[in-house]
């Protein structure tokens, strides 16, 4: 490790054209590569995609999880469950019971919309600019000891031209 740091060190002396090794000049290579490695951290930082779906196909988004929609400026995040009813799997029921789920949706940098969406007894989609914003699914179903933990929520969704 310290032959890399004086390779560097010496690499910036000679980049700089300092020709003492005191330390200004230690500093001076210090910051220059310190400076180097920062901004090529960055710029491999900002290059990497994100998660993207594609109109027209049902994609599966965890909670607290955003996602790009390709060939469209428009960028959904499943924020939260807002509430989940729906009947256990393990418990017969005579309704099917209800989710909802709070989503965000922004196109071209303007403020992001909520929107809540529901799985049986409420609006299962949401118009946003000319998208329509449909909810296909949600998993897992609660069972009769509990809901799943809001991190655990897979939300299913579509999104189509309106």
């Amino acid at each position: 490790m310290q032959q890399l740091i004086h390779r560097l060190d010496v690499r910036a002396t000679i980049a700089l054209g300092l020709t003492t090794r005191g330390w200004a000049s230690q500093w001076a290579s210090l910051f220059v590569v310190s400076t180097f490695l920062l901004a090529a951290g960055g710029a491999c930082a900002s290059a990497a995609p994100g998660p993207s779906a594609v109109v027209d196909q049902d994609f599966d988004l965890g909670a607290g999880r955003s996602v790009k929609i390709d060939g469209a400026d428009l960028v959904i995040r499943f924020e939260s469950v807002v509430n989940d009813s729906r009947c256990p799997v393990d418990v017969q029921c005579i309704t099917a019971g209800d989710a909802a789920v709070a989503v965000t949706a922004a196109t071209g940098g303007a403020a992001a919309n909520k929107y809540e969406l529901h799985t049986d007894q409420g609006p299962r989609e949401a118009t946003h600019g000319p998208y329509r914003i449909m909810l296909i699914g949600l998993k897992p179903r609660p069972t009769s000891s509990g809901s799943a933990g809001t991190r655990s929520y897979i939300l299913t969704l579509r999104v189509a031209r309106s």
